[in-house]
This record gives structure tokens, sequence and C-alpha cells, in this order.
């Protein structure tokens, strides 16, 4: 990973952790968390555990914007897609 090398402070992840298994997407969050942490950083993901931990959400569907909050606040919001998709973890 060439962001490592030199510690970039834009990045953008386009489904990083769609082919690993589930604690390889523990390590790697933890390190992005380690690594970036005064990166700013786009993680496109379908994957929810891969963004429940990020300072905002943006839900799309059918290549529309149709929520953007903390995540705290979607689950918290009583018609939000987001947590529609939580729950059927």
């Amino acid at each position: 990973m060439r962001a490592v090398e030199k510690n970039r402070k834009f990045i953008i992840l386009d489904e990083a952790t769609a082919n690993v298994d589930v604690e390889t997407e523990r390590l790697f969050s933890e390190a992005l968390k380690t690594h970036f942490a005064d990166s700013t950083m786009i993680i496109i993901a379908h994957r929810i555990q891969t963004v429940i931990n990020c300072d905002k959400i943006c839900v799309f569907d059918a290549g529309k914007i149709v929520e953007f909050d903390s995540p705290q606040n979607l689950l918290k919001k009583e018609h939000s897609v987001f947590k529609e998709l939580c729950q059927q973890l």
C-alpha cells in the first residue's frame, strides 16, 4: 500500500476489504485508524462493518444520495436506509 509509505492526507478506498475475511478486515481497519488518524478518507464499501465507525456515512440508492449523517444519527432515524441495512445483518 503506497499510501502508508508516503503518509497521505487524503485517501480514497474503493472496496478495499471486499475480498478479505472478517479478521483481516478488522486488522485493516485498525491499521487505517493508526496510520491515517490525521487523514481524510473516503471509503466506498458494501460491508456495513467497513464504514460503521466512520465520522459520516453517505448512502446511495440508484445512483442518488438518499442519506448523509453520522452513523449514530442514521441509526436513530426512524426510516433510515442505513438503519435497515444494519438490521439485516
